[in-house]
């Protein structure tokens, strides 16, 4: 039997790894004034347990206070620092997997109003778009303090037993002193100092951990600008950072000072498949005794065993991969590709900031592996005949998770098909892959033989003709409308579901109001704008699609600007009047502190506002039901069985989830489904 590529052991250095996957290093935010807590270690437990060769602690661990945490970074300038990473390396390490931790300085690309409100620091005094710092051109005293603090965090790592020491030097302190675009700010005499900082901290690191830990950089070997970092230019630092000491590059392609420039580093949803392993195999082959690493939307298998068969590198990150699935190198091994939770590109994982730290859009377990679980066993304590009307997202999870504990499952869907609103969403074809979290779920419902019953619109009758154990109402929400919202506009004004209906229908000018501000209302302009209509977007609110991730946003940005979307933000839309042609109408839009209002005349007026719930079922049934929809909230968080009172058996326990409770979006809709499943 040949054996997968992919699961082919590998040693770096002196390192053993199992098999060729890595989970890179990426930020969970899950630290409590910089220290690893107990989130962070069952985090990164999951994926070692699930089977990955190689884990990377950090995102980024930063080495000086000079450098504060930006983004619930690991403060590794902290000696208290120590026991807590050691006991994530202790809990990965027991499953098999090695151990990295990332170390950076963050230079520019922070902010010196936190921490200890230091100034900010670079090779250049050159503001950062995305963190807005304006930092001081480091003097010789910083950088002889840089480089003692990366050898005393390189200190800090080896007695938390980590394996090796990943050097950030893209976007970050070191290549701002090895990038021509910082280095050109600079007189001829302080750029001869400044090209010798990252060699410093090379040497520095070397002399701490010898040859007891292995040391490598995640470097831009492109940085795809003119004044910036070329190919040629990167083999030849990496040559010299190899005599050094460094035995394994983690390849990056272009730089990320700002949003745009990020999501093109970390493509998301309707970007192609692992865009840059032409210049990974350039860097392989130009380097053929160093190890290399990439890891940039390989998010499927097969993506990724090409890589690795073809040579074009040694080790392959599939970190979103990764989170979408811990699981995933297991079920490779076991041959289960099949059952492997598909990343779907919505990059929520990367919106920790607004989330309480990474959750993946359609994995509920990310984040709360200490109560909650990624690979759902027979736990039942007896079958149970589970109803659930609603094939959306939340009503097949309840579906899936509640077949697999050992419940007899049946689905009652009143459209043809599953998918809910997402099937609406998909309208917008660059972000198609959000049907991945309705296929996998459908799969998997049915190989554990959840019984489908689609075209059956369930009432009262119907459910209650299956004589029920447990119903969950998951028939979702219907678009709100104005009038709902306190608007009292014309009757010509539609929701944005009519937009997704009809996406290629052609208005003229177009007015969308938006008073919801997630990603609903960013994908209705994209599919009007894309079907040739003259878009105009207001919003009561201060930005664009307030609820809509940075990363995200960049996509839809590039398609705004394609199409000429125009924008009106922090107006209220206070009225529409037709005109008396009966085509046409126009829309005022008016600012709460007292503007003059604006007039914009359109053919079509459409208004995002979330959904309200329909519950009508949920209600006609509280009657029947043994707990009257009643939810312990306590034992719900956990996923512990919900409180059973004592009733005729006749009675079945009642719960809604997901739009149906109050609008929500898609993740907590299906967090919703799961911990409810989890306690039938």
């Amino acid at each position: 039997m040949i054996e997968d590529p992919l699961l082919t052991p590998y040693q770096l250095s002196g390192l053993n790894l199992r098999n060729r996957i890595v989970s890179t290093a990426h930020s969970s935010r899950y630290t409590s004034g910089g220290i690893p807590t107990e989130r962070y270690r069952a985090y990164q437990e999951q994926k070692a347990r699930g089977g990955v060769g190689l884990v990377t602690l950090g995102g980024s661990a930063v080495v000086s206070r000079d450098s504060p945490p930006a983004f619930g970074n690991i403060t590794m300038y902290k000696d208290e620092v120590v026991g807590a990473l050691e006991r994530v390396v202790d809990s990965c390490r027991t499953y098999g997997s090695g151990v990295f931790l990332q170390l950076t300085h963050l230079g520019r690309r922070t902010t010196d109003h936190t921490g200890d409100w230091l100034p900010t620091v670079s090779s250049a005094s050159l503001r950062e778009p995305a963190h807005r710092a304006y930092p001081k051109a480091a003097e010789p005293w910083d950088e002889d303090r840089i480089v003692a603090d990366f050898a005393a965090a390189a200190e800090r790592a080896m007695a938390a037993g980590v394996d090796g020491i990943e050097l950030e030097h893209y976007g970050h302190l070191l290549d701002a002193f090895a990038s021509p675009w910082h280095l050109s700010r600079l007189s001829p005499d302080d750029r001869a100092r400044a090209t010798q900082l990252p060699e410093r901290v090379i040497r520095a690191i070397t002399d701490v951990i010898g040859d007891d830990m292995v040391l490598g950089v995640r470097m831009a070997v492109d940085e795809r600008r003119a004044d910036g970092l070329d190919l040629d230019a990167a083999h030849s630092l990496l040559r010299r950072y190899v005599a050094l000491g460094i035995r394994f590059v983690n390849v990056v392609v272009g730089t990320i000072e700002s949003a745009t420039r990020l999501s093109e580093v970390i493509p998301g949803a309707g970007h192609k498949s692992a865009p840059f392993l032409d210049t990974v195999a350039e860097v392989k082959r130009s380097h053929p005794d160093v190890t290399v690493l990439h890891a940039a939307k390989i998010d499927d298998v097969a993506t990724a065993r090409h890589a690795i068969s073809n040579g074009f590198m040694d080790l392959v990150g599939m970190t979103r991969a990764n989170i979408a699935d811990p699981y995933l190198v297991t079920k490779i091994r076991e041959r289960r590709e099949r059952d492997i939770r598909p990343c779907i590109g919505a990059r929520y994982c990367l919106e920790g900031g607004t989330t309480g730290g990474v959750v993946c859009v359609h994995n509920p377990a990310v984040g709360r592996e200490t109560h909650l679980r990624h690979e759902i066993d027979t736990t039942a304590r007896r079958s149970r005949k589970v109803v659930v009307v609603g094939a959306g997202p939340a009503g097949l999870e309840a579906a899936h998770v509640a077949a697999k504990r050992g419940h007899e499952v049946t689905v009652l869907e009143a459209a043809s098909e599953a998918g809910g609103q997402v099937n609406l969403l998909i309208a917008n074809d660059r972000r198609r892959d959000l049907a991945g979290a309705v296929d996998w779920r459908l799969e998997q419902a049915r190989k554990y033989g959840v019984e489908f019953r689609f075209g059956v619109f369930a009432d009262e009758t119907i459910v209650l003709a299956t004589k029920p154990d447990v119903v969950v109402v998951a028939t979702g929400g219907l678009a709100r409308t104005p009038s709902e919202a306190g608007l009292h506009l014309a009757d010509q004004v539609d929701d944005i579901w009519t937009v997704f209906e009809q996406p290629h229908r052609r208005y003229g000018r177009v007015l969308l109001y938006d008073d919801d501000g997630r990603y609903p209302s960013l994908d209705a302009v994209e599919v009007l704008a894309k079907a040739g209509n003259t878009v105009t977007y207001a919003s009561p609110e201060r930005s664009v699609g307030v609820e809509v991730g940075a990363l995200n946003f960049a996509d839809f940005q590039a398609t705004f600007d394609r199409h000429g979307v125009t924008f009106a933000i922090a107006r209220g839309l206070h009225c529409v009047e037709p005109h008396e042609n009966g085509a046409t109408m126009t829309a005022t839009l008016e600012t709460e502190a007292g503007a003059p209002a604006e007039r914009v005349t359109c053919d079509a007026v459409f208004y995002a506002g979330g959904t309200n719930p329909n519950d009508e079922l949920y209600h006609a049934l509280r009657a029947h039901s043994s707990n009257e929809g009643r939810v312990d909230y306590d034992a719900f968080i956990r996923g512990d069985p919900q409180p059973q009172p004592h009733v005729p058996d006749s009675r079945f326990a009642l719960y809604r989830v997901g739009d149906a409770i109050t609008s929500r979006n898609m993740h907590a809709a299906i967090l919703d489904a799961h911990r409810l499943a989890l306690g039938v």
